[in-house]
């Protein structure tokens, strides 16, 4: 827990610095994995989020965050169900978590179709670095 922490303030603040700029407050979503057998990984990750939030007054950057979280259950079909939540209906400025390799891949289009920023904390397939790297992921 205290690694993800850590990783989850590291966030934050990288967050922060490149949102905090623009908007009186900023909209992170979460799309992580939090039912199902393997949904401790995903619950460890919002907890670390939320954490940090709270140990930041609430604020990313000096300014207020509010945070939207949708469960991919582990499926892609779900977590490009949640994505389009978060960013059409949501309007979220960044979107984080990405539990799984195989969610986020099938979230690729989805990915290159818009400028939001993705952070994956803890999937990152080489791919995703390679051929299918993306300027926002």
């Amino acid at each position: 827990m205290k690694a993800m922490f850590k990783k989850a303030v590291l966030c934050t603040a990288i967050l922060g610095a490149g949102l905090g700029v623009a908007h009186a407050e900023v909209k992170v979503g979460f799309l992580g994995t939090l039912s199902g057998p393997s949904a401790a990984n995903g619950r460890d990750q919002l907890d670390g989020f939320r954490l940090a939030l709270e140990q930041l007054g609430g604020k990313l950057g000096g300014v207020d965050a509010q945070l939207v979280v949708e469960d991919d259950q582990m499926k892609p079909d779900a977590a490009l169900t949640g994505a389009t939540r978060l960013l059409e209906r949501e309007k979220v400025d960044v979107v984080v978590g990405l539990t799984f390799t195989h969610v986020l891949m099938a979230l690729q289009a989805k990915i290159a179709a818009t400028d939001v920023p993705f952070i994956g904390t803890i999937s990152g397939p080489s791919p995703t670095a390679g051929a299918q790297c993306k300027p926002n992921l």
